[in-house]
């Protein structure tokens, strides 16, 4: 149950650090002028004059979001497998895979992010923070 327990939590952490890192971006590389990045209809008109510089911290949020649980999760978890922290890559993959379906995003932009942002990222996340015992 505690193991339950800490996954969620880790879930939750990644996705609040992919928001933080988004909210930080947008102060950091300003969205396009006259679009409402909180409205949905509006991030979708955005997309076809978004500049490549946009791209950087929706990635850097996929990513590091999906890092930080993964880390957070095997740091204090007993697990030695690489099972979860790839379950919990899964859960936020399938988030990015709803965003391509709902956002008109390049087709570069979708497939870096969905190739190099989740499961990699779990992957580093799981060595980097496994517990030699």
């Amino acid at each position: 149950m505690k193991s339950v327990f800490l996954f969620i939590v880790s879930l939750i952490l990644g996705a609040a650090f992919n928001s933080l890192i988004l909210t930080l971006g947008m102060e950091i590389i300003p969205p396009p002028s006259g679009y409402d990045m909180n409205n949905a209809e509006d991030l979708a008109k955005a997309m076809s004059v978004m500049e490549t510089k946009h791209y950087l911290f929706p990635f850097l949020s996929h990513s590091l979001g999906t890092l930080i649980g993964v880390v957070f999760y095997t740091y204090f978890s007993k697990a030695k497998k690489l099972f979860f922290p790839l379950l919990m890559a899964g859960f936020y993959f399938a988030g990015g895979i709803y965003m391509v379906l709902i956002l008109p995003s390049p087709i570069w932009f979708d497939s870096i992010d969905l190739i190099l942002a989740y499961f990699p990222m779990a992957i580093l996340g799981f060595k980097l923070s496994r517990r030699k015992t």
